[in-house]
């Protein structure tokens, strides 16, 4: 009679062995599987424009500082921030990028950290903690080697630098135009090939005939 129940528990804990077996393949299944689906998911996400309104004078970051008192709106604020940051750059990279992505950098030249200035009084930045806080967190998340200590130095070094770097952006945006101008002069070069160049106002269907004799004259 021993003999029969000892078989029986042997044989239950035989199969409750193989289930177990089996529950953790499943599990490792789901973990590969979920692995792979978040990639390009996180890819995507990081792919969409950030919906972020950048911050252009004082009265607009003293709201946003406002606002970064309930917890649900540094939620909604740190993933349109997320975006702006990819895992490959540098922390240095990405809180440049960041920054500029927040503050217009016209605002930075009416910052410094403790508010002292040799010239214009200027607004004491270091004030606005929870926005400096939700700074460090976006850049923290990518790379968990940039601390508050090294998000204050940077704030230090962006204002300190701030007329520099406002007026490097315009310069940046005449550049621009002048890519223009060449983009314009390569169309017409690539235009000057077409066999109705140099033609008068002529009729589409002249046209038409002509682009035909000239085809035929080809071939």
């Amino acid at each position: 009679m021993m003999s029969a129940i000892q078989q029986n528990q042997k044989v239950l804990f035989e199969n409750q062995q193989n289930i177990l077996k089996g529950l953790a393949k499943i599990n490792t299944k789901l973990d590969e599987y979920f692995t792979r689906s978040q990639g390009p998911f996180q890819q995507e996400r990081q792919e969409q424009p950030s919906h972020f309104k950048i911050i252009t004078n004082i009265d607009e970051l003293t709201n946003f500082e406002e606002q970064l008192k309930c917890p649900l709106m540094v939620s909604k604020y740190f993933e349109q921030l997320s975006i702006i940051c990819r895992h490959k750059k540098s922390a240095q990279n990405n809180a440049y990028a960041l920054v500029d992505s927040m503050f217009d950098r016209k605002l930075m030249t009416c910052c410094s950290w403790g508010g002292g200035s040799k010239g214009e009084p200027k607004h004491c930045f270091k004030a606005f903690s929870k926005t400096i806080d939700l700074f460090l967190k976006v850049v923290h998340q990518y790379d968990e080697t940039f601390t508050k200590p090294n998000c204050v130095d940077f704030f230090k070094n962006v204002m300190r630098h701030s007329t520099k770097r406002n007026k490097a952006k315009r310069v940046r945006n005449s550049t621009t135009k002048k890519k223009n101008k060449n983009r314009a002069a390569e169309n017409q070069l690539q235009d000057a090939d077409r066999p109705d160049q140099g033609l008068p106002n002529i009729s589409d269907q002249t046209k038409l005939a002509y682009y035909l004799l000239h085809f035929c004259g080809r071939h």
